[in-house]
């Protein structure tokens, strides 16, 4: 949280919402950054930051298990960013399983990853 710390402070809480699993996510995403997710169990926080652009905080909700989701953002993949947790930069989002079809990111039993998203 530390390194995530000055980028959450610019941010405004616009929503949240509790994709589960069972769920069509990519109909149950709305007002959010995400057009779709696959099928499981997210929290997705979702922000504006005060330079304008979205944020999106996906989290994994599962207590015991790694996700795997794949995901769509509403903006072309080379304009969003992920904030390393590591440093705090803003670095290209990566896909964690580039072999597969679609943007795969890998979440550890409950971990969140920060997203932005341009306006």
């Amino acid at each position: 949280m530390k390194n995530l710390g000055p980028t959450l402070m610019n941010l405004s809480s616009t929503g949240v919402q509790h994709v589960t699993p069972g769920e069509n996510g990519g109909k149950t995403v709305t007002n959010a950054p995400i057009k779709t997710i696959t099928d499981g169990d997210y929290l997705l926080g979702c922000f504006k930051h005060k330079d304008g652009r979205r944020a999106v905080l996906l989290n994994n909700y599962h207590f015991a298990f790694r996700a795997w989701p794949t995901v769509e953002f509403d903006a072309p993949l080379d304009k969003v960013v992920e904030v390393s947790p590591e440093t705090g930069k803003e670095k290209l989002v990566k896909d964690d399983s580039p072999a597969m079809k679609g943007l795969q990111l890998s979440l550890d039993a409950g971990q969140g990853r920060l997203f932005l998203v341009p306006p």
